[in-house]
């Protein structure tokens, strides 16, 4: 008959068994761990987004190969202990830092964030950045974990997409709607400064014919020929509109000289007569000007004072302007 163990032995055992289940437990714990680090081995290694690791002194302990490689170093491990400033020019290390502070200060998550950088090269790109902070386990906060991905063509294919949409397709000038937006408030303050405002409503004569004896496509290449013979009468800080199929606007303001839009209707007059346009002997151009410095009329009443200028230019022969209408002079 088998006697019952005393009460410490089965206490031992008891204690034993617990020890074993946790050892077990920590076993299981660490092969996680360890199977975690290494995925996180291979996707810093493969990942192309740039990865990095940085302690509460911005110093960085890990990163990607991919941004060891954007920073020309061969590995993460010679970044260990650099800052933004030891691999990055100055102007951009400060932006990093900037908003980088409030990341490890003050907890934020800093999302969707664009920031400039260098290519290998000197190539100016772009990356979208997401920062957020590291806390160890008493909730203090020892770092951050930065992840940027290159957006350089998607920034330029949304510039290209801008620029379309405030371009008139067949003439690369401005259309109407991008003129009246950037147009505008050039002019509120222009006349609320007291300087002269003017503008041009230029229309070509027997566009028409053009279109119906030659077709539409030499029609397209006058509009264009007409568009570059603009650009090279009007200095850079004018604006030019192709407003209609063969209307345009030309602005100008802080002029101190009241009959500079004049002048330039006749600098137009005169190019479009020593143009190749001659080539074809209907075609001419008519010329409205209008110009203010009083602040009380609005850009819609200048534009409207230069077309009725325009259809009185017509009634001269072409290519003409009709003088100046100076408004509220």
């Amino acid at each position: 008959m088998s006697k019952r163990p005393c009460e410490s032995c089965e206490k031992l055992i008891a204690e034993v068994e617990f020890l074993k289940v946790q050892l077990e437990s920590s076993k299981n714990k660490l092969l996680s761990l360890e199977k975690t680090s290494e995925q996180l081995s291979i996707l810093l290694k493969n990942t192309p987004d740039f990865i990095y690791i940085k302690d509460s002194e911005h110093r960085f302990t890990s990163a990607s190969d991919a941004f060891a490689r954007l920073t020309s170093h061969s590995s993460w491990q010679e970044l260990v202990g650099k800052n933004d400033f030891d691999i990055f020019p100055k102007e951009h290390a400060e932006v990093y830092f900037e908003f980088e502070k409030d990341v490890i200060a003050q907890g934020e998550a800093l999302v969707l964030h664009d920031e400039p950088y260098y290519a290998e090269g000197g190539e100016l790109r772009w990356v979208t950045s997401t920062k957020v902070p590291v806390k160890d386990d008493g909730g203090n906060i020892v770092g951050l974990v930065g992840i940027s991905k290159d957006i350089t063509e998607l920034k330029c294919a949304q510039s290209h997409i801008r620029e379309m949409a405030n371009l008139d397709h067949l003439s690369g000038l401005l259309n109407r709607r991008a003129f009246n937006e950037q147009v505008t408030p050039l002019y509120d303050r222009c006349v609320e400064a007291g300087d002269y405002a003017f503008v041009l409503f230029i229309d070509l004569d027997n566009f028409k014919s053009i279109n119906d004896a030659y077709g539409h496509d030499v029609g397209d290449q006058v509009i264009g020929e007409f568009a570059d013979l603009l650009r090279s009468v009007v200095r850079s800080n004018e604006y030019v509109a192709r407003v209609g199929g063969d209307e345009f606007l030309v602005y100008l303001d802080r002029e101190s000289n009241p009959s500079a839009g004049e002048l330039l209707a006749k600098r137009i007059v005169t190019k479009f007569s020593e143009s190749d346009l001659g080539r074809y002997p209907v075609l001419g151009c008519s010329i409205g000007v209008s110009g203010t410095r009083d602040a009380s009329l609005t850009l819609s009443e200048l534009i409207s004072s230069a077309d009725k200028s325009m259809y009185l230019a017509k009634e001269m022969p072409s290519p003409s302007y009709f003088p100046q209408d100076n408004l509220g002079y």
